[in-house]
């Protein structure tokens, strides 16, 4: 190139969307040498902050006699005390704690809905279902002096709009109601909610942008919008990068019409939390070094399609 910068444009050629919108310039300048990429250490960065991960295991993966063992080396190097799985089909939420703690031992709580399985190290208080979404308040009390609701999502893939767009709605009325007396329960102002799983939001910017505000589209069925944070504010969405690579999608199938893409995210109440560390394994962009020191081997990651997602 013969100047310093070029300008950038994304269009999709089926429906015309485009980065950036039109009158607008995305302009990136050059930089010599190599773009550095600093490992994300897996330890905590405190001994006493809460891990939790979420993690689409592709039907029923953990069974599976090839990919169990990755799945077991990952757990092990993460030691999360809350796990969110999707796409466990065929073993229930039991059968799942049973053979988590093969890998780690110990007493898992655990609250089941559909494909959405959710483990803890802390007990349940209660649990409900939003669609196919499993919803649980966990005891974090001795964590964080009061108790977390979690919500493991999986919302429908693909071009099925219409649906992840109702299942969307039926999460934030849920969470608006349970801000109000009355409801199926009443949480305590400031009880952190979290929202974690794989989202499959592979279309409209709309869902994302309305999970996070609380702007509830089918407000004739699902209620009025609202402000989901206890301050008034909108919540906070991470924005994850592989541990060892400068790149930040958490899925990849290159068999399938998709390109890699973030359908995986985790959703909380910032007004409450703070995530001093989050990060994407990707074992395949580790080096031999790190991957012996966190107990992996290179092709771990190939466990499922979706990476295991880490805060």
């Amino acid at each position: 190139f013969p100047n310093s910068s070029i300008r950038v444009l994304l269009r999709d050629g089926t429906s015309g969307d485009r980065i950036p919108l039109t009158g607008d310039i995305v302009t990136y300048t050059f930089q010599s040498g190599t773009a550095p990429t600093d490992p994300i250490l897996f330890a905590r960065e405190d001994p006493g902050d809460l891990r939790a991960l979420t993690w689409n295991v592709r039907n029923d993966g953990l069974w599976n006699a090839t990919h169990a063992p990755r799945f077991g080396r990952i757990l092990n190097s993460i030691q999360p005390d809350i796990i969110s799985f999707q796409e466990i089909y065929g073993h229930t939420a039991a059968e799942t704690a049973s053979l988590v703690s093969s890998w780690l031992p110990g007493t898992w709580y655990t609250a089941s809905n559909s494909d959405c399985k959710t483990l803890s190290r802390f007990p349940i208080l209660g649990t409900w279902a939003v669609s196919s979404n499993s919803v649980a308040l966990i005891d974090t009390t001795a964590k964080f002096g009061r108790p977390t609701l979690l919500i493991n999502l999986h919302l429908p893939c693909c071009d099925n709009n219409s649906s992840r767009q109702s299942q969307i709605d039926q999460t934030l009325a849920f969470i608006r109601q349970a801000k109000e007396p009355g409801g199926v329960l009443t949480l305590e102002p400031g009880t952190p909610i979290v929202m974690m799983g794989d989202l499959n939001l592979v279309t409209f910017a709309s869902q994302l942008n309305s999970l996070l505000s609380g702007q509830i589209v089918n407000q004739a069925t699902h209620g009025p919008s609202f402000s989901p944070d206890w301050d008034g504010q909108p919540f906070e969405v991470l924005n994850s990068r592989q541990s060892d690579k400068r790149m930040g999608y958490t899925w990849r199938n290159d068999l399938s019409t998709y390109s890699p893409g973030t359908l995986d995210f985790q959703i909380f109440t910032g007004s409450v939390l703070q995530v001093p560390k989050h990060f994407l394994v990707n074992t395949t962009a580790m080096s031999s070094a790190r991957l012996a020191s966190n107990g992996l081997l290179w092709n771990d990651s190939w466990a499922s399609d979706h990476y295991a997602y880490v805060a």
